[in-house]
Protein backbone atom coordinates (compact mmCIF):
# COMPACT_ATOMS: atom_id res chain seq x y z
CA UNK A 1 0.00 0.00 0.00
CA UNK A 2 1.93 3.27 -1.10
CA UNK A 3 1.48 6.34 1.15
CA UNK A 4 1.12 9.62 -0.68
CA UNK A 5 3.53 11.97 1.45
CA UNK A 6 2.05 15.21 0.43
CA UNK A 7 -1.46 14.12 1.65
CA UNK A 8 -0.72 13.34 4.59
CA UNK A 9 1.28 16.22 5.24
CA UNK A 10 -1.85 18.27 4.12
CA UNK A 11 -4.06 16.48 6.64
CA UNK A 12 -1.70 17.06 9.75
CA UNK A 13 -1.49 20.88 8.56
CA UNK A 14 -5.71 20.99 8.42
CA UNK A 15 -5.82 19.20 11.68
CA UNK A 16 -3.30 21.54 13.56
CA UNK A 17 -4.95 24.60 11.84
CA UNK A 18 -9.24 22.96 12.74
CA UNK A 19 -7.19 22.49 16.21
CA UNK A 20 -6.07 26.18 16.75
CA UNK A 21 -9.31 27.49 15.68
CA UNK A 22 -11.34 26.73 18.49
CA UNK A 23 -10.50 28.49 21.33
CA UNK A 24 -7.70 30.40 19.32
CA UNK A 25 -9.94 32.41 16.76
CA UNK A 26 -12.92 32.34 18.94
CA UNK A 27 -14.40 36.02 19.50
CA UNK A 28 -14.32 37.62 22.30
CA UNK A 29 -17.96 37.41 23.29
CA UNK A 30 -17.84 33.44 23.24
CA UNK A 31 -14.89 33.30 25.16
CA UNK A 32 -14.65 32.27 28.91
CA UNK A 33 -14.87 35.21 31.79
CA UNK A 34 -11.98 34.54 34.21
CA UNK A 35 -11.96 37.28 37.66
CA UNK A 36 -14.17 39.36 35.19
CA UNK A 37 -11.27 39.27 32.37
CA UNK A 38 -11.95 37.70 29.00
CA UNK A 39 -8.95 34.77 27.87
CA UNK A 40 -7.34 36.29 24.90
CA UNK A 41 -4.06 34.75 23.94
CA UNK A 42 -1.35 37.51 23.57
CA UNK A 43 -3.61 40.16 24.85
CA UNK A 44 -4.82 42.07 28.37
CA UNK A 45 -7.83 43.08 29.03
CA UNK A 46 -8.21 46.58 30.18
CA UNK A 47 -11.86 48.00 31.72
CA UNK A 48 -12.84 51.86 31.70
CA UNK A 49 -16.06 52.22 34.86
CA UNK A 50 -17.61 55.11 35.48
CA UNK A 51 -18.38 55.63 39.05
CA UNK A 52 -20.18 57.78 41.90
CA UNK A 53 -19.30 57.40 45.12
CA UNK A 54 -20.41 58.24 48.82
CA UNK A 55 -17.79 59.08 51.55
CA UNK A 56 -18.38 59.96 55.44
CA UNK A 57 -15.63 60.26 58.52
CA UNK A 58 -14.66 62.42 60.79
CA UNK A 59 -12.45 65.44 61.13
CA UNK A 60 -9.41 66.74 63.26
CA UNK A 61 -8.63 70.17 62.72
CA UNK A 62 -4.87 71.59 64.43
CA UNK A 63 -5.20 74.67 66.21
CA UNK A 64 -2.75 76.65 67.84
CA UNK A 65 -2.82 79.33 71.34
CA UNK A 66 0.02 81.52 71.39
CA UNK A 67 -0.09 82.59 75.03
CA UNK A 68 -2.42 80.40 77.85
CA UNK A 69 -2.60 83.92 79.76
CA UNK A 70 -1.43 81.45 83.22
CA UNK A 71 -4.23 78.83 82.04
CA UNK A 72 -7.02 81.52 82.03
CA UNK A 73 -7.72 80.34 78.34
CA UNK A 74 -7.97 76.68 77.68
CA UNK A 75 -8.56 75.00 73.60
CA UNK A 76 -11.01 73.07 73.27
CA UNK A 77 -11.38 69.93 70.87
CA UNK A 78 -14.34 69.41 68.65
CA UNK A 79 -14.60 65.99 66.45
CA UNK A 80 -16.56 67.37 63.44
CA UNK A 81 -18.26 65.00 60.80
CA UNK A 82 -18.42 65.73 57.20
CA UNK A 83 -19.67 63.38 54.38
CA UNK A 84 -18.66 63.63 50.34
CA UNK A 85 -20.09 62.76 46.84
CA UNK A 86 -17.36 62.20 43.80
CA UNK A 87 -18.34 61.34 40.03
CA UNK A 88 -15.02 59.87 38.30
CA UNK A 89 -13.39 57.88 35.83
CA UNK A 90 -11.26 54.20 36.40
CA UNK A 91 -8.76 53.22 33.97
CA UNK A 92 -8.78 49.72 34.91
CA UNK A 93 -7.98 50.09 38.29
CA UNK A 94 -4.76 51.76 38.00
CA UNK A 95 -5.76 55.17 38.12
CA UNK A 96 -8.51 57.36 38.50
CA UNK A 97 -10.08 60.85 38.14
CA UNK A 98 -12.88 62.55 40.29
CA UNK A 99 -14.53 65.44 40.18
CA UNK A 100 -16.82 65.95 43.88
CA UNK A 101 -18.37 67.70 46.52
CA UNK A 102 -17.37 68.16 50.73
CA UNK A 103 -19.61 70.06 52.96
CA UNK A 104 -16.17 70.97 55.03
CA UNK A 105 -16.61 71.55 58.61
CA UNK A 106 -14.94 74.21 60.58
CA UNK A 107 -14.75 75.06 63.96
CA UNK A 108 -13.05 76.84 66.63
CA UNK A 109 -14.25 76.45 70.52
CA UNK A 110 -11.96 77.53 73.60
CA UNK A 111 -13.45 78.19 77.54
CA UNK A 112 -12.68 80.67 80.09
CA UNK A 113 -11.43 79.63 83.45
CA UNK A 114 -10.92 81.28 86.71
CA UNK A 115 -7.34 80.72 87.53
CA UNK A 116 -8.25 80.95 91.29
CA UNK A 117 -10.12 78.22 91.49
CA UNK A 118 -10.01 76.15 87.99
CA UNK A 119 -13.73 76.08 87.13
CA UNK A 120 -15.19 77.34 83.48
CA UNK A 121 -16.93 80.54 83.78
CA UNK A 122 -17.80 80.97 80.13
CA UNK A 123 -17.29 78.64 76.79
CA UNK A 124 -17.03 80.76 73.17
CA UNK A 125 -17.66 78.32 69.87
CA UNK A 126 -18.07 78.92 66.54
CA UNK A 127 -18.99 76.44 64.00
CA UNK A 128 -20.11 76.24 60.20
CA UNK A 129 -19.89 73.57 57.16
CA UNK A 130 -18.45 75.14 53.98
CA UNK A 131 -19.38 74.13 50.33
CA UNK A 132 -15.88 72.81 48.88
CA UNK A 133 -15.10 71.44 45.21
CA UNK A 134 -12.63 68.87 45.18
CA UNK A 135 -10.64 67.31 41.49
CA UNK A 136 -8.95 64.10 42.82
CA UNK A 137 -6.41 61.86 41.25
CA UNK A 138 -5.48 58.45 42.55
CA UNK A 139 -2.62 55.97 41.89
CA UNK A 140 -2.83 52.20 42.65
CA UNK A 141 0.07 51.81 44.51
CA UNK A 142 -0.39 47.91 45.59
CA UNK A 143 -2.87 45.32 44.36
CA UNK A 144 -3.50 43.06 47.32
CA UNK A 145 -4.99 40.22 46.29
CA UNK A 146 -2.57 38.86 42.73
CA UNK A 147 -5.27 35.80 41.92
CA UNK A 148 -8.99 38.03 41.80
CA UNK A 149 -7.13 41.47 41.96
CA UNK A 150 -10.58 42.65 43.59
CA UNK A 151 -8.44 44.72 46.33
CA UNK A 152 -6.05 47.50 46.38
CA UNK A 153 -4.11 50.43 47.90
CA UNK A 154 -4.21 54.24 46.19
CA UNK A 155 -2.69 57.04 46.61
CA UNK A 156 -5.02 60.35 46.94
CA UNK A 157 -3.67 63.77 45.68
CA UNK A 158 -6.13 66.41 45.36
CA UNK A 159 -7.01 70.07 45.45
CA UNK A 160 -10.05 71.97 47.04
CA UNK A 161 -11.70 75.05 46.07
CA UNK A 162 -14.15 76.11 49.21
CA UNK A 163 -17.19 78.08 47.56
CA UNK A 164 -17.78 81.40 48.77
CA UNK A 165 -14.95 81.80 51.45
CA UNK A 166 -14.22 85.42 52.20
CA UNK A 167 -12.14 87.52 55.38
CA UNK A 168 -14.89 87.97 57.68
CA UNK A 169 -15.82 89.07 61.59
CA UNK A 170 -18.32 85.61 62.33
CA UNK A 171 -19.49 87.45 65.78
CA UNK A 172 -17.91 89.78 68.60
CA UNK A 173 -18.42 89.46 72.58
CA UNK A 174 -17.69 92.09 74.83
CA UNK A 175 -18.64 91.12 78.16
CA UNK A 176 -18.00 91.09 82.44
CA UNK A 177 -17.91 88.31 84.72
CA UNK A 178 -17.12 88.12 88.67
CA UNK A 179 -14.46 85.77 89.83
CA UNK A 180 -15.11 83.90 93.35
CA UNK A 181 -17.12 84.94 96.16
CA UNK A 182 -15.76 86.13 99.09
CA UNK A 183 -17.47 87.14 102.40
CA UNK A 184 -16.58 90.72 101.16
CA UNK A 185 -18.07 90.33 97.93
CA UNK A 186 -16.49 88.96 94.32
CA UNK A 187 -12.96 88.99 94.80
CA UNK A 188 -12.42 90.74 91.01
CA UNK A 189 -14.72 91.58 87.87
CA UNK A 190 -13.27 89.87 84.50
CA UNK A 191 -13.86 91.58 81.56
CA UNK A 192 -13.21 89.58 78.25
CA UNK A 193 -13.43 91.43 74.40
CA UNK A 194 -12.62 89.78 71.37
CA UNK A 195 -14.13 88.21 68.40
CA UNK A 196 -13.95 84.73 66.23
CA UNK A 197 -12.60 85.92 61.97
CA UNK A 198 -12.28 83.89 59.69
CA UNK A 199 -9.65 84.19 56.18
CA UNK A 200 -10.45 83.98 52.65
CA UNK A 201 -7.92 81.32 51.87
CA UNK A 202 -10.25 79.75 49.41
CA UNK A 203 -7.20 76.72 47.91
CA UNK A 204 -6.19 73.54 49.58
CA UNK A 205 -3.96 70.51 49.08
CA UNK A 206 -4.90 66.80 50.42
CA UNK A 207 -2.46 63.60 50.24
CA UNK A 208 -3.64 60.42 51.27
CA UNK A 209 -4.28 56.86 51.10
CA UNK A 210 -7.05 54.39 50.13
CA UNK A 211 -7.92 50.52 51.15
CA UNK A 212 -10.65 49.17 48.33
CA UNK A 213 -12.22 46.17 48.16
CA UNK A 214 -14.67 44.84 45.69
CA UNK A 215 -17.75 43.03 46.91
CA UNK A 216 -18.74 42.70 43.17
CA UNK A 217 -18.99 43.76 39.87
CA UNK A 218 -20.41 47.62 40.46
CA UNK A 219 -19.71 47.83 44.47
CA UNK A 220 -16.62 49.00 46.11
CA UNK A 221 -15.99 49.91 49.81
CA UNK A 222 -13.43 50.58 51.63
CA UNK A 223 -11.63 53.17 54.27
CA UNK A 224 -9.33 56.34 53.24
CA UNK A 225 -6.98 58.91 56.01
CA UNK A 226 -6.50 62.20 54.20
CA UNK A 227 -4.11 64.74 55.21
CA UNK A 228 -5.30 68.31 54.33
CA UNK A 229 -3.03 71.48 54.13
CA UNK A 230 -4.66 74.84 54.12
CA UNK A 231 -3.79 78.70 55.15
CA UNK A 232 -3.02 79.42 58.50
CA UNK A 233 -5.78 81.31 60.28
CA UNK A 234 -8.31 79.95 58.17
CA UNK A 235 -10.67 80.73 61.27
CA UNK A 236 -9.07 82.97 64.46
CA UNK A 237 -10.35 84.00 67.78
CA UNK A 238 -8.76 87.31 69.34
CA UNK A 239 -9.46 87.07 73.05
CA UNK A 240 -8.30 90.09 75.14
CA UNK A 241 -9.27 90.05 79.22
CA UNK A 242 -8.56 92.84 82.05
CA UNK A 243 -9.45 93.40 85.43
CA UNK A 244 -9.36 95.53 88.40
CA UNK A 245 -6.76 94.07 90.04
CA UNK A 246 -4.92 92.46 87.13
CA UNK A 247 -2.91 93.66 84.11
CA UNK A 248 -4.21 93.63 80.89
CA UNK A 249 -3.63 90.25 78.55
CA UNK A 250 -4.52 88.99 75.32
CA UNK A 251 -3.72 85.76 73.67
CA UNK A 252 -5.03 84.63 69.96
CA UNK A 253 -6.41 80.93 68.88
CA UNK A 254 -6.97 79.91 65.43
CA UNK A 255 -6.53 76.74 63.28
CA UNK A 256 -2.55 75.83 62.03
CA UNK A 257 -3.79 74.66 58.50
CA UNK A 258 -3.25 70.91 59.18
CA UNK A 259 -6.81 68.76 59.42
CA UNK A 260 -6.75 64.74 59.54
CA UNK A 261 -10.14 63.11 57.74
CA UNK A 262 -10.57 59.70 58.32
CA UNK A 263 -13.46 57.69 56.98
CA UNK A 264 -15.11 55.36 54.64
CA UNK A 265 -16.33 54.77 51.17
CA UNK A 266 -18.90 53.64 48.87
CA UNK A 267 -18.37 53.49 45.00
CA UNK A 268 -20.92 52.37 42.82
CA UNK A 269 -19.93 51.71 39.12
CA UNK A 270 -20.71 50.65 35.59
CA UNK A 271 -18.17 49.39 32.91
CA UNK A 272 -17.99 51.75 30.54
CA UNK A 273 -15.89 49.97 28.10
CA UNK A 274 -13.10 48.11 27.29
CA UNK A 275 -9.71 46.95 25.54
CA UNK A 276 -7.53 44.27 24.61
CA UNK A 277 -4.01 45.75 24.66
CA UNK A 278 -0.94 43.56 23.14
CA UNK A 279 0.53 41.61 26.16
CA UNK A 280 3.63 39.75 24.04
CA UNK A 281 7.12 39.71 26.22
Amino acid sequence: MKINLGYLLFCCVAIEARAQEVPYYETPRNREIINNEIALPNLKTERIYWYVSGNAGIKISGKKLESTLGGEVLAKDLLNTFWEGYFGVNNNDKWQIELGYVGDPLSLNWQLIDKRTDNPIAPFKVARTESTIVLRFKKRLLTLDRVTKNSRINAIGGIQYTLGRQNENITEFNFRQPTLFTRGGFEDTIYVTGGFNQKAAPLAAEIGFEIIGRLATPIEIGFFTKYIINSREVLSSQIDIDSYYGEPRSTKLFLNGSNLMLGITFILQAQGGIRYLPDIN
